[in-house]
């Protein structure tokens, strides 16, 4: 039996990145105060799997798939972490040190020399697409590890066809599908490359369809978990598709409050030209690095390396149907796979050269490095990503304004004057202020058991209302859907706006929204909680 030795490279790698990472961490959470809506969502979730009123699993919702919300379970557990939601963000950055210690891996098992490999890798950390999100607390970052862990598990079963590395392809298209949903068509371009390869080879049919299977069993089985649970918590196996805060609803709102992507949902030719031309301007070294590929693999006569073409395809093909069915590509973080993407593709094309070209390898890492201005630029243009906008303007030492300064009023104002389950709201939209007050045992939230029923009838249950000042008819929030008239009026007769801070509007209920009472509300609330 051969005895493994700890890999102490890696492990100085992953230990560099990290720190730079958790420098990052720093920089976004402290100095610059950057929270991403979608993160403090998530955060926020785990949060209440443990300190909500009512504390349970179910609390993660099926709106975020759970990989990154479940991650972040222990790490909430160290009271430190709660402080701004710290476990996500101290998760993102764990998560991209594994990522780019995987390419420093795949590029060792290739035979670069360790000059070449450290090139390399610094030229993945710096650029600021994957600095920031390998800081934000966003769930990219964890798709981008799945996907690097899935190529190196593929490039070493190519060479060895043992059943550990075919089952390291399969769990990590299964995590990835636990954090992104366009995981499932680059878990097909790899189970179509375990088929061509065994095929090629002239293997039995025997060993195909047993690959095929060691392969694809565990993806399906995690596919299918997720439906039974989704069907047995929330009743429905599509719940998180089409239930009430899923991106099946939000997307045509989206749609209605955007009359320039009306035009994308009906023109395929449109939406391809859109998605590449994206793509281009964010990192230009995924294009390039595809022709460079196709150079290589005409030149060599090789259909395994061309085959690795149907990863950008994968790529291109979820952001098509996203465009046309799904959740439209509104954020620049929606084209963050094309950073990973190019990268691989240069790699496998200057590893594709034999003898290994040295000049391959410049050449490869001088096009990945010319792109970082791209991608700075990118985020510079980015009006549907303000965060990337954001961050990058901050990094260049302009100033930038408070973001957030609204909402942490908003949650100030809670805090000092709302006692225990005083504030009715739903963090669909209000989520950023329940994050910053970080005290969810002052609201009445969706995953209370009496929600619904505070909700219909407020007077007397909770003192105070929070609201959005939007077109309600373009938000799913249930409060917005209930009262619309609380999104565009300070007084409703059975409530008073007692505080407005863009684009929160903060309501103390004085009466039954269907009948004034005689009854004065401070007579009808319940009392607080000890010690609330």
């Amino acid at each position: 039996m051969t005895r493994r030795h700890w890999d102490w490279e890696a492990t100085v790698v992953y230990g560099v990145c990290l720190a730079l990472n958790l420098m990052g961490v720093w920089y976004v959470v402290f100095h610059i105060r950057l929270f991403q809506i979608d993160a403090i969502a998530r955060t926020l979730n785990a949060w209440m799997v443990f300190f909500s009123t009512e504390p349970k699993l179910s609390n993660m919702g099926f709106v975020w798939l759970p990989l990154p919300t479940l991650l972040q379970l222990p790490l909430i557990l160290i009271p430190p972490l709660r402080t701004y939601g710290l476990a996500g963000n101290v998760l993102t950055a764990l998560v991209g040190a594994g990522a780019a210690t995987i390419l420093y891996a795949l590029m060792r098992h290739y035979g670069f020399p360790r000059w070449q490999r450290i090139l390399w890798l610094g030229v993945w950390v710096l650029n600021p697409m994957v600095w920031l999100y390998s800081a934000n607390a966003m769930s990219e970052i964890i798709a981008i590890f799945c996907l690097l862990l899935g190529w190196y598990h593929w490039d070493r079963w190519v060479s060895t066809e043992d059943t550990f590395n075919l089952v390291g392809m399969s769990l990590a298209m299964a995590m990835w599908f636990l954090t992104r949903y366009e995981s499932l068509l680059f878990a097909g371009a790899l189970l179509v490359l375990i088929a061509l390869h065994l095929w090629r080879k002239g293997a039995p049919w025997g060993q195909v369809w047993s690959s095929a299977l060691l392969y694809g069993v565990p993806v399906a089985g995690t596919v299918a978990l997720w439906l039974v649970v989704n069907w047995a918590i929330m009743g429905h196996p599509l719940y998180f598709a089409m239930g009430s805060y899923s991106p099946g609803t939000e997307a045509p709102l989206l749609v209605a409050g955007d009359p320039a992507l009306v035009p994308l949902r009906s023109n395929v030719l449109a939406v391809i030209r859109t998605i590449m031309v994206r793509s281009w301007k964010l990192y230009p070294g995924a294009g390039l690095g595809a022709a460079f590929l196709i150079i290589v693999a005409v030149w060599r006569r090789s259909w395994a390396l061309a085959g690795y073409l149907l990863f950008p395809l994968a790529f291109l093909a979820s952001a098509v149907y996203n465009d046309l069915f799904g959740f439209p590509l509104l954020s620049l973080r929606y084209f963050i796979l094309v950073i990973p993407l190019g990268a691989l593709l240069w790699v496998e094309g200057v590893r594709g050269l034999k003898p290994r070209n040295t000049w391959a390898a410049l050449l490869g890492a001088a096009v990945l490095a010319g792109s970082i201005p791209f991608t700075a630029q990118a985020m510079l243009e980015s009006q549907k990503g303000i965060e990337e906008n954001y961050a990058i303007n901050a990094l260049l030492g302009r100033p930038v304004p408070d973001l957030w300064a609204n909402d942490r009023l908003m949650a100030r104002y809670i805090l000092e004057h709302a006692g225990y389950r005083e504030v009715l709201a739903d963090p669909r939209e209000g989520s950023n202020v329940i994050f910053f007050a970080g005290r969810l045992d002052r609201f009445v939230l969706p995953a209370d058991s009496d929600f619904k029923r505070i909700l219909q009838a407020p007077y007397g249950q909770v003192r105070y209302i929070l609201a959005i000042e939007k077109n309600p008819e373009l938000l799913l929030d249930q409060i917005a859907e209930t009262y619309p008239e609380l999104s565009y009026q300070d007084d409703v007769g059975w409530a008073r706006l007692v505080l407005r801070a863009y684009p929160f509007r903060l309501y103390e209920v004085l009466g039954d929204p269907y009948r004034l009472p005689e009854t004065p509300p401070s007579q009808l609330l319940k009392p607080s909680a000890p010690g609330g």
